[in-house]
């Protein structure tokens, strides 16, 4: 079970809500970022919404069904190969600057923590790690290129989870985020149903591309 959305769904910076606040309530390229809170609550963090983009102007063509992927070595996954193939082959037009610029913040606010907030400890960090903003900057991209092809799937095949689906599968879900997060299940239901339904909408995704795709070991 996937417990991660759009964007929540790929690097360690999702974790961190408490540095959200950056972008709040900018508007650019048709994406927006929702505004939100300090108190905590997953559902209140800040969060980008592509839901009124077209995303034929931004994903100009990705392979996702008839492919044979190779799955690489023990413990390596499906889900993996699914994404390194889509990702190497997806064409993207052009990115939407806005997500492009909150995925940096969150990225460069990340390393700021881990330096104390001190910048002068923030640029040795990137230092020590043979990066530069350049390289964070790469990364946000590739994050947003995630999410394209992502929506361009999920629009194109017409996923999505119906009210029965919800309900059935929302116990399920909570039992999962209580055992990864460390929350109780009263907080989860409280505050992470959103986070939940953009899972479960991740989960089937990922389901039509295992089932109509073809997997080959390699454990070489």
């Amino acid at each position: 079970m996937k417990s991660s959305n759009l964007i929540k769904i790929f690097a360690l910076l999702f974790v961190c809500t408490f540095c959200l606040s950056v972008f709040a309530g900018c508007k650019k390229d048709d994406v927006t970022v929702d505004g939100g809170t300090d108190n905590g609550s997953d559902n209140t963090a800040p969060k980008l919404d592509y839901s009124q983009i077209n995303i034929d102007e931004y994903v100009k063509s990705v392979s996702y069904k008839g492919l044979t992927l190779t799955v690489k070595g023990e413990g390596a996954s499906k889900e993996t190969a699914i994404w390194e193939a889509l990702l190497g082959a997806a064409v993207i037009e052009k990115y939407p600057e806005s997500a492009v610029e909150y995925y940096f913040a969150q990225t460069k606010d990340y390393y700021m923590f881990i330096a104390n907030n001190d910048p002068e400890a923030y640029k040795l960090l990137l230092k020590s790690r043979n990066m530069t903003e350049e390289d964070l900057v790469a990364e946000a991209r590739e994050l947003v290129k995630k999410d394209l092809v992502y929506l361009y799937i999920v629009e194109k095949e017409g996923i999505a989870i119906t009210e029965d689906e919800k309900q059935s599968l929302f116990d399920r879900y909570v039992a999962a985020y209580v055992s990864e997060y460390g929350y109780s299940a009263e907080y989860v239901k409280a505050n992470m149903s959103e986070l939940i339904y953009d899972s479960m909408l991740y989960d089937k995704t990922l389901e039509f591309l295992i089932l109509n795709n073809t997997f080959v070991a390699d454990n070489n």
